[in-house]
C-alpha cells in the first residue's frame, strides 16, 4: 500500500492537485470533455503513453523546482538524499572504492549495478571502473543538472521492459526537449566547517519553437571545481591525544558494565617503526622514536606513533565539466527527427593513509603474505643502519610516513550521441533510434609501495639506491630511492555502448476506466567492458593491492511487448513479457503482472509479480 502524499506538480488546466501515492493526479471540478484533453506522456516502468500518471508499479515523479530547493549541486548528490537509495550506494567521498571517482544509486539496497539508469529514457555506457571490481554501472555525475526536467524513480523490477540489469528499479533522468531563452547560473559554496569550498557555473541555452519554426536546439554547459576535504582539516581535531574527552562527553562500555570510557580523543595511532626483537620474539621502538607507546609491553617508553587519518581525505578533490545538447527538427506534423549528445570530463583526487611495509594480498599467482616469518616477511637486513640488531635479520612493522599518502587519480571521459524519429502513423504511435555511448578512464597511483623493491632497499647493501632510511633518519633518503620503491601505477578502463531500439504503441479497445493500450518492442544492444591491471599487479609487487583485471563482450537481441487494461475507473490491470536472446548465451524469457486497485482517491493498493 503507498499512502497518500501532497505533491506540487506542472499539469494542464483543470488539475490542482496531486494527492494519494506519490504520482496520482486528482483533478478538480471540471467538465468530463476536458479530461479527453489531457496531454498524455510515457511514465517510466511503461511504454504505453497515459494521461494518468499513476501506475501498478511506485513511481516517484521527481521535478526540478524540488530539486532546486534542496541547494543539491549534482543530480548524484540529490539522488543520493532519496529514501530508496539504500546499501550498496556509491557517494564521490569513496575515493578508495574499487569505483573511486563515480557516483551511483543503488535502490532498493540491491547494489547500484542492479538498478539501471536511463537519460531520457535509454541508456548510458558504464562507468570505467566496476563497483566491488564486478558490478558495472552507469555514472550520475555526467549530466548537467540545469539541463533536468524531472526525474522518475521506479521501485520496483523492471526487467520485463528494460532487461535483467533493472532487477531493483530504474532512474529516469529526463531532460529538457525544447528549451528557449537562456539562463546563465554561478554560485559558490562551503561546508558547515568551511572546508570543501565549491565553485560551479552553467549556461543553457536554446532557440526554436517546434510549432511555428519547425525546430528546437538548446545546450547545457555546466563546470565544477570542489577542493577536497582533508581529517586534518577539521576542527574537531585539536583534542586529538589530549585525553580532554569534554568536548563529547562521555561514553558508557557495554563490554565492561560500570566503568566510563573516555569519548575517543585519543590518538588513533599505528607504530610507524617497530622491530621484532630476535631473542625474546617481542616488538620494540626503533631508536629514537617519542615516548608516545601505548604497545606495552614490547617497550613502553617508546613507539613512533601518529596519528593516521591525518594523511586521509573526507572527501576528495573534483573537477568536471559536463556538455549536453539536443536537437529537434519536424518533418511535419506527425513525424519528428532528433539528436542527442553528451560529454563530460571529470577528475578526481583522493589521498588515503601511507602504505605499510607488510600485509598480504592476491594475484593470479597465488597470495602474498609480508606478515609471516619465512621469505617472504618484510626484515630489516643484518646491516641496515637503522637495525638495532646488528647482525640477525629482523622484521618489521612500519607505515611509510616519509613517503607520504597513497594518492589515487581518476580521469574519465563519456561521449554519447544518439539519433532518432518518432511520430504517429495511422493509429499507432512509434519512436525509433540508434544510440553510441562510451567512457574511458585513467586509474593513477602514487605512494603505494613496489614489495621487491622494498626488501632490495631494506636488506641488500648493493641496493642501487642504497638503504631505506627509516624512522628518524628518514631524513636521509633521495628521491632517487623514493622513485625506485614508490613508482607511479596506471590502470585503464574502457566501456563501450551500442544500442539500437523500435517501439510502437496504441490504444485497441475502449473500457469502462478508459482506453486499453498495447505497445510492442524490440532491441538490439552490444556492450563490451575492460579493465587492464594496475601497474606490477599481476606480479603480486604492490604492498596492500590485489590484482583486478577484465575484458568482455555482451550482445543481445531483445523483443518485448506491454497492456495496460483500465477495467474500471478504480481498478487497472497490466502486464508485460520481455525475451532475451544472449549471443553465446541463454535465452530467457520474463513476465510482469501488476494491478492498481484505488477504492478512495486518497488511497492506491497496488501488486506486481514479476
Amino acid at each position: 500500500m503507498t499512502y497518500s502524499k501532497l505533491r506540487r506538480a506542472s499539469l494542464p488546466a483543470g488539475i490542482a492537485l496531486i494527492l494519494a501515492s506519490p504520482f496520482a493526479a486528482l483533478a478538480q471540478d471540471a467538465p468530463a470533455e476536458d479530461a479527453t484533453n489531457l496531454d498524455k506522456i510515457v511514465v517510466t516502468g511503461s511504454n504505453i503513453p497515459r494521461s494518468d500518471t499513476e501506475t501498478a508499479s511506485p513511481v516517484q515523479v521527481i521535478t526540478r523546482q524540488e530539486i532546486d530547493r534542496t541547494g543539491k549541486a549534482t543530480v548524484a548528490e540529490y539522488l543520493q538524499t532519496l529514501t530508496s537509495d539504500g546499501a550498496g550506494s556509491i557517494p564521490k567521498s569513496f575515493g578508495n572504492g574499487f569505483a573511486g571517482g563515480g557516483a551511483g544509486v543503488s535502490l532498493r539496497g540491491l547494489g547500484a549495478g542492479s538498478t539501471l539508469v536511463l537519460l531520457n529514457g535509454r541508456r548510458l555506457a558504464p562507468f570505467g571502473l566496476a563497483d566491488d571490481g564486478q558490478k558495472v554501472f552507469a555514472d550520475l555525475s555526467t549530466i548537467p543538472l540545469e539541463a533536468v526536467e524531472r526525474i522518475d524513480v521506479l521501485k520496483d523490477g523492471a526487467s520485463a521492459v528494460y532487461g535483467s540489469d533493472a532487477i531493483a528499479g530504474v532512474i529516469n533522468i529526463i531532460l529538457r526537449r525544447d528549451f528557449t531563452g537562456t539562463v546563465v547560473k554561478a554560485s559558490m559554496g562551503t561546508s558547515g566547517d568551511s572546508d570543501g569550498d565549491q565553485r560551479k557555473g552553467s549556461i543553457t541555452a536554446g532557440i526554436g519553437d517546434i510549432s511555428e519554426d519547425g525546430f528546437n536546439f538548446f545546450f547545457s554547459l555546466e563546470g565544477s571545481k570542489t577542493d577536497s576535504i582533508g581529517v586534518s582539516d577539521r576542527r574537531n581535531r585539536k583534542w586529538i591525544g589530549t585525553g580532554d574527552t569534554r568536548p563529547w562527553g562521555y561514553g558508557i562500555g557495554g563490554n565492561l558494565p560500570g566503568r566510563i570510557t573516555g569519548g575517543g580523543t585519543g590518538a588513533q595511532g599505528s607504530v610507524t617503526g617497530a622491530v621484532q626483537n630476535p631473542v625474546t620474539g617481542l616488538f620494540q621502538s626503533l631508536p629514537g622514536c617519542a615516548a608516545l607507546s601505548d604497545v606495552a609491553p614490547q617497550d613502553p617508553a617508546g613507539g613512533c606513533l601518529w596519528d593516521v587519518a591525518d594523511f586521509r581525505d573526507l572527501s576528495p578533490d573534483e573537477q568536471y565539466v559536463n556538455f549536453f545538447a539536443r536537437g529537434t527538427f519536424a518533418f511535419n506534423d506527425n513525424a519528428e527527427l532528433y539528436t542527442e549528445f553528451s560529454y563530460s570530463k571529470k577528475e578526481t583526487e583522493f589521498h588515503n593513509t601511507p602504505s605499510g611495509v607488510s600485509g598480504s594480498w592476491g594475484y593470479p599467482g597465488g597470495p602474498v603474505n609480508a606478515n609471516d616469518p619465512g621469505p617472504g616477511a618484510t626484515v630489516l637486513g643484518p646491516n641496515h643502519p637503522d637495525n638495532p640488531f646488528t647482525g640477525n635479520a629482523v622484521r618489521l612493522r612500519y607505515a611509510a610516513f616519509d613517503v607520504g599518502p597513497r594518492i589515487i587519480n581518476n580521469d574519465s571521459e563519456m561521449v554519447r550521441f544518439l539519433v532518432g524519429t518518432r511520430g504517429t502513423r495511422g493509429a499507432w504511435d512509434y519512436d525509433a533510434a540508434l544510440m553510441h555511448s562510451e567512457t574511458s578512464l585513467t586509474n593513477t597511483r602514487n605512494g603505494f609501495l613496489q614489495y621487491s623493491h622494498v626488501l632490495t632497499a631494506l636488506t641488500d647493501p648493493n641496493s642501487p639506491v642504497g638503504y631505506w632510511r627509516i624512522g628518524d633518519n628518514a631524513g636521509l633518503n633521495s628521491q632517487a630511492l623514493y622513485d625506485y620503491i614508490s613508482p607511479t601505477i596506471t590502470a585503464k578502463g574502457d566501456t563501450k555502448l551500442d544500442v539500437f531500439d523500435a517501439k510502437a504503441s496504441r490504444t485497441i479497445a475502449d473500457l469502462a476506466g478508459g482506453a486499453m493500450g498495447l505497445a510492442l518492442g524490440v532491441e538490439w544492444r552490444r556492450q563490451s567492458v575492460s579493465l587492464t591491471p594496475q601497474t606490477f599487479t599481476d606480479l603480486g609487487d604492490i604492498i596492500g593491492l590485489g590484482y583486478s583485471s577484465y575484458a568482455g563482450t555482451e550482445e543481445v537481441g531483445s523483443a518485448y511487448a506491454e497492456l495496460v487494461a483500465p477495467v474500471t475507473e478504480s481498478l487497472e490491470l497490466n502486464a508485460a513479457v520481455r525475451f532475451d536472446s544472449y549471443k553465446n548465451g541463454e535465452n530467457s524469457t520474463t513476465p510482469k503482472f501488476g494491478v492498481k486497485w484505488k477504492p478512495a482517491d486518497w488511497l492506491a493498493l497496488r501488486g506486481t509479480y514479476a
